[in-house]
């Protein structure tokens, strides 16, 4: 049962302090005592070197005052964020619809980019953005999120637009991963709860939806497994099922992934979208040219050179649409990047 399923609305909105200030938490934690720290030493060491002892307790005092003062305004600070985040999700709500609109990213001096993009999808559907090499998947997703800042066009969230779609677009709204997950050199488990209570969490479920139970086993420390710089230590679709573990960890109300299966076999990435599916009510965002997305798809949005040529079922597009009849047969341009 997915965590929506549990949870009153009321409850999920006090996820946002569970979910997205937690990280922000732990660095501000470790950041504080820090600081704290110094402070007391600078004291001490006043207390120790300074011949007049009146001047070194004085400084001891004040170290004392200072580190009281900095986490005095961080229980203050830290309410203050979370009631401004709870009214920005009591005004946009859980997600319904999304309608992209008019969206429009042109790089400098290139020929790459979206122009005029449009499309919408209701909560629960998988759409999927499919494309030749350098058609502009990467960009329309990047820019959706703010990652890219749009040069027009508007993103709408149950109706509302969002004015700050970089800010917007993270969890427990969403959640991205991209081509090259990026993942830090520590544990397994710490890279999938970044900063997120184990306790709150339900690990095993999203180990098993990204289907990476298996691999466990062959760790000798399991979720204490060291997966080095940049995740070095492990395969190429281990990264990619580390990433998606992580995205289904926050149990976003949309997930968007960008090529998310480059490096799984296609009977591995069939059943990371049934285990996905199975578990939640789950609401998707993919750029994929794989046949086991394209046929669960209940969208197909088709671009070419930046511009979407159509969009429908996969039935549909490859009875009218000429572009995905090339892209069914295998023609997906040359080698040129997809960073459009």
């Amino acid at each position: 049962m997915s965590f929506h399923d549990q949870n009153t609305p009321g409850q999920l909105i006090e996820r946002i302090d569970g979910d997205v200030a937690n990280l922000a938490n732990f660095f501000s934690d470790f950041v504080f005592r820090i600081v704290g720290s110094l402070i007391l030493l600078f004291g001490v060491l006043g207390l120790l070197y300074w011949e007049n002892w009146h001047i070194g307790a004085a400084l001891t005092v004040y170290a004392i005052i200072g580190m009281t003062c900095l986490f005095k305004m961080r229980s203050i600070a830290v309410p203050q964020w979370k009631a401004a985040r709870q009214a920005s999700s009591d005004l946009f709500g859980f997600l319904e619809e999304l309608r992209v609109a008019g969206l429009t990213y042109q790089f400098a001096d290139s020929t790459y980019g979206i122009q005029d993009v449009e499309f919408a999808f209701e909560r629960g559907t998988f759409n999927v953005v499919t494309g030749r090499i350098g058609s502009g998947k990467t960009t329309l997703l990047r820019t959706l999120q703010g990652l890219l800042s749009p040069q027009s066009g508007t993103v709408y969230w149950n109706g509302q637009a969002v004015d700050n779609p970089a800010s917007f677009f993270v969890p427990p709204r969403s959640a991205y991963t991209s081509q090259i997950p990026w993942l830090f050199s520590a544990s397994l488990r710490e890279n999938l709860l970044m900063g997120m209570p184990e306790s709150e969490t339900d690990l095993d479920a999203a180990i098993h939806a990204a289907v990476l139970e298996k691999d466990l086993v062959d760790f000798d420390d399991g979720l204490d497994t060291l997966v080095g710089p940049k995740g070095v230590r492990l395969s190429g679709g281990q990264i990619q099922r580390t990433a998606a573990a992580r995205m289904f960890v926050r149990d976003p109300e949309l997930y968007i992934f960008d090529d998310l299966s480059s490096a799984l076999d296609v009977d591995t990435e069939k059943i990371l979208w049934e285990r996905l599916f199975a578990q939640r009510q789950a609401t998707c965002l993919v750029v994929s040219h794989r046949r086991p997305a394209l046929h669960r798809a209940d969208q197909v949005i088709v671009l070419k050179d930046g511009r979407i040529e159509d969009r429908g079922s996969l039935n549909e597009l490859l009875e009218r649409c000429e572009e995905m009849q090339r892209l069914w047969k295998g023609d997906w341009g040359d080698e040129r990047s997809d960073a459009e």
